[in-house]
Parts: structure tokens; sequence; C-alpha cells
């Protein structure tokens, strides 16, 4: 690491953020490819942007809920519905991963 490539990252990372903010994109969408560039492991990129998108949108979502736009009974709803099919996704994937001995599907 040098100044240059911090200060090249750091004006990508900030252009993510207002990408993400004026189009509604997830920074994790921005900052995947980025990571990737940087030389950082692909599995640790793809949880990393994993990781960003859930708290983008589950912080958009609380906002929607707080300010009365969307009934928290809908929301309470889909939340349970996503967990459960999160969940049973996931299970199936790592079995099928795990079956094939690949590091993804």
């Amino acid at each position: 690491w040098d100044f240059q490539k911090v200060c090249f990252y750091a004006f990508f990372t900030f252009l993510a953020g207002i990408v993400a903010g004026l189009i509604g994109v997830g920074g994790g969408m921005v900052l995947g490819p980025l990571m990737l560039v940087m030389g950082i492991n692909p599995r640790v990129s793809t949880a990393t942007t994993a990781t960003m998108i859930v708290l983008t949108s589950s912080s958009v979502a609380v906002l929607f809920v707080t300010a009365g736009l969307v009934p928290w009974q809908y929301a309470a709803c889909f939340f349970f519905v996503c967990l459960v099919g999160a969940y049973v996704g996931k299970t199936k994937i790592d079995a099928y991963v795990k079956k094939t001995g690949r590091a993804s599907i």
C-alpha cells in the first residue's frame, strides 16, 4: 500500500456511496469488483459485499417501516418468509457444494 493507492481506493469508495445513494444500487455492487482489483480473495470480497448489501437493505426497510410507509405486519411477514427462504436456500446450496467438492455452484 502506498499513498496513491489509498487515495485511489478512498475515492472509489466515496463514489460508490454517492452512486448507491443517488440511484439506489447497493454499495456492494460497486465495491465488490473494486475489492477484486485490490487483490482481495474472491471469497472475502463476496462475503463483504453480501454483508454490505444486507446492511443497506435492512436499514432502508427499517426506515420505511418506522416512517409508516409500509405496514409493520407486511414487513414482519416478508421478513419471516425471506428468513426461511434464505435458510432453506443456503442449506441446499451448502449441501450441493459439499457433495460436489466445489468452492461454489
